[in-house]
């Protein structure tokens, strides 16, 4: 379990180790930078190192890091925003205890004084980002802007602490301006602003540290936002075949995708299945195309546009799960298909692109079906579903996924960096993933992946463990190729059986 906390449950967490459980405030800050330091000797092991500090807590865990720096042999020069006696709290102590060792602090108050500054992005090999923490709520003006602006034009990498300066700490939106890490320490948890909006991109590699308490029972009280897919979680789900099985036990999928010209959406969902490890395949279409010719494991059935529903009950027979959407069509025949999937198919049903789009602007006439139903948007297909617009939706990740999730009654998958699945209030985010599944056909062999999963699998895990492997397919590539892109979709689902072997 990876759990993921929001400002004001991270905020509580805090409150609880302090008041609750009696663990000073103090001590948490220098298992912190304690920590912090440790990994950025790992991560940076030469040069000198530039730690600019806030008058906030993220500035005293800033202090902590210099002090164990220094007594590791390490230059450091640092730089504190504001005038000493403005510093308070935790900050203020470790501040004192810095200088109480005769280190030296160079303390900038206004935007003429930022020589201190230039000079130690010159010198420095790293610069930790010990500004704002996740307290920040409003948009950053004068000296701080400044700073922070001159600190991303200079090419000298940055290591954040708990999260890039700038960033929310929920949402992950930028206020006004922000860090932009090459790695990230973050303290206790994994922070929502982390995984969502710009945060996820300018965070960089992020390291959780630990604080030193073991933190079961304050989780309990202070709750969680996400989980974060985990390996193990994923191996559970998949489970091992038992020795006597055979296709059918491992289910058969019906594909409904693929009308004129976009009949490969069809092949890749189809493929998706069977690499995803569907005993059987089958496409179901309105195209006039002969599907069997470019893909023999796949079987097809042809759907005629003058009486579509008949034909598709005869497809449904024996069927453990249906995708439907990739390619389709938006016209009448394909949404009458779409309607009679959602209202009558009492196995787990995936409903991707054009099938999500049939429900724009009500997405509650996707409840209340008989079976599990999962939803694989991007955000664009989500905005129309919620009758937002995507750039609402990328603002708000977690939130959109959770309303539509709410009102269609279903497991929902938003797709992109670091795709959500939602199941009502449960949330999980995979943090894996490359810009490599940024290809055409990519969503189309995860939406088959994930109709392969559902025949065994609850809804939410089936989604949350084909999502993983799907990114891990991609990661794969990149590490094999050596490339950001380029890659292939069916190629996605040809690796998915390496994904497999890694995991076991």
């Amino acid at each position: 379990m990876i759990p993921v906390l929001s400002r004001a449950q991270i905020r509580d967490y805090d409150r609880v180790a302090i008041e609750h459980r009696g663990v000073p405030s103090l001590l948490l800050m220098e298992n912190a930078g304690r920590g912090a330091a440790e990994m950025l000797q790992h991560l940076y092991p030469h040069g000198e190192v530039l730690v600019v500090c806030g008058r906030g807590n993220n500035g005293g865990d800033g202090f902590v890091v210099a002090r164990h720096l220094r007594a590791a042999g390490r230059p450091v020069t640092v730089v504190a925003v504001g005038p000493a006696d403005r510093f308070a709290g935790d900050a203020a102590v470790n501040l004192e205890a810095y200088l109480g060792l005769g280190e030296d602090v160079a303390f900038v108050d206004d935007e003429d004084a930022l020589g201190p500054l230039d000079a130690g992005l010159l010198r420095a090999s790293v610069v930790v980002d010990a500004l704002f923490g996740t307290g920040l709520t409003r948009a950053i003006e004068g000296l701080h802007h400044t700073l922070i602006a001159r600190i991303v034009a200079h090419p000298t990498p940055v290591f954040a602490l708990d999260l890039p300066s700038g960033i929310d700490a929920d949402t992950g939106a930028v206020h006004g301006v922000c860090v932009e890490a090459e790695h990230t320490a973050t303290f206790a948890h994994l922070k929502s602003g982390l995984l969502q909006g710009r945060g996820a991109v300018v965070c960089g590699k992020v390291e959780v540290i630990g604080l030193g308490i073991p933190d079961g029972s304050v989780l309990d009280e202070v709750g969680l936002e996400a989980l974060v897919v985990a390996p193990d979680e994923v191996r559970a789900t998949l489970g091992t075949r038992a020795p006597d099985a055979h296709k059918y036990h491992a289910g058969s999928v019906l594909v409904v995708a693929g009308g004129p010209g976009k009949t490969g959406a069809a092949i890749l969902a189809a493929l998706g299945a069977l690499r995803g490890g569907a005993g059987l395949a089958t496409i179901a279409t309105f195209a006039d195309v002969e599907l069997g010719a470019h893909m023999h494991e796949v079987m097809t059935h042809r759907l005629p546009l003058d009486a579509p529903v008949p034909s598709l009950e005869e497809a449904l027979k024996k069927k453990s799960a249906v995708a439907v959407g990739p390619g389709l069509g938006l016209h009448d025949e394909a949404t009458r298909v779409v309607d009679y999937l959602v209202a009558t198919f009492d196995g787990p049903l995936v409903l991707d692109a054009d099938a999500i789009s049939a429900f724009a602007g009500t997405p509650e006439h996707v409840a209340g079906g008989p079976g599990p139903r999962i939803l694989t948007p991007h955000a664009g297909e989500l905005a129309r579903l919620l009758g937002t617009t995507s750039g609402d939706v990328e603002a708000h990740r977690f939130e959109a996924a959770r309303e539509a999730s709410r009102r269609t009654e279903a497991t929902v998958v938003l797709k992109g960096h670091r795709t959500v699945i939602a199941t009502g209030e449960r949330l999980s985010v995979c943090d894996r993933g490359d810009a490599v599944l940024g290809t055409g056909g990519s969503g189309d062999v995860l939406t088959g992946l994930v109709a392969a999963l559902a025949v065994a699998a609850p809804a939410h895990e089936a989604a949350a463990a084909a999502v993983y492997l799907h990114a891990m397919a991609g990661e794969g590539w990149r590490a094999t190729h050596g490339s950001d892109r380029g890659m292939l979709a069916r190629e996605i689902a040809d690796r998915l059986v390496d994904v497999r072997r890694g995991l076991s």
